[in-house]
């Protein structure tokens, strides 16, 4: 399957991300990542991809910068982030599971309504 996945990490103020592309029988291998950091004060941008700098940007400081906007901004970069390739999924970290969830899951209604 070609293609790529890409994963994010929403913080507070952060909004971290990584590229895989996805190989044969389901292989992954890195191929970009990045963050944004300071979203509420002085936001920052810096990405890269196949080892070069790709995306590095700052904002203004007291601009703010919320999780919707970094996101657009995301998706601005996604085609140098991701080689050219096709985006085939969209992961989120969630870091608390709780102990009913205690490894990674794909998320449905029941995760959700046990998160």
């Amino acid at each position: 399957m070609d293609g790529a996945i890409l994963v994010v990490n929403a913080g507070s103020s952060s909004l971290k991300f990584k590229a895989y592309a996805l190989g044969p029988e389901g292989a992954l291998a890195a191929i970009g990542d990045g963050q944004f950091e300071e979203l509420a004060t002085a936001p920052r941008l810096r990405a890269r991809a196949g080892g070069a700098m790709i995306a590095e940007r700052a904002w203004p400081a007291g601009e703010r910068l919320d999780h919707a906007e970094a996101v657009a901004e995301l998706a601005r970069i996604a085609p140098a982030l991701l080689g050219g390739r096709d985006l085939a999924a969209i992961g989120h970290r969630v870091v608390q599971g709780g102990t009913r969830f205690d490894a990674p899951v794909r998320i449905d209604d029941r995760i959700l309504d046990g998160i």
